[in-house]
């Protein structure tokens, strides 16, 4: 396998209050696995507001808690997403 190999796995924030992703960030950092979690958060999750669901500030923060380094971008700005996912 090469080096520049990654994995990247596209969920909405709604999913993120789900036993799946934190499993997956968990899964991920104890084995160190080359994946991106790219998070669309556009603030609903099946129309439930995320002040609803959760007081952090976002999903961003739970990658930090497993170790992760984290990027957060302005997702209506596709050179910003470009160039971090570049990063990434």
């Amino acid at each position: 396998r090469g080096k520049d190999e990654v994995a990247l796995t596209y969920f909405g924030e709604g999913c993120a209050s789900e036993g799946d992703v934190p499993s997956a960030l968990n899964i991920a950092a104890v084995h160190g696995c080359r994946t991106i979690f790219f998070c669309r958060n556009n603030g609903y999750a099946i129309s439930t507001k995320v002040t609803d669901q959760y007081v952090s500030d976002g999903v961003a923060p739970r990658g930090l808690a497993f170790g992760m380094p984290v990027i957060r971008v302005d997702g209506n700005d596709i050179l910003a997403v470009y160039a971090a996912t570049k990063q990434a």
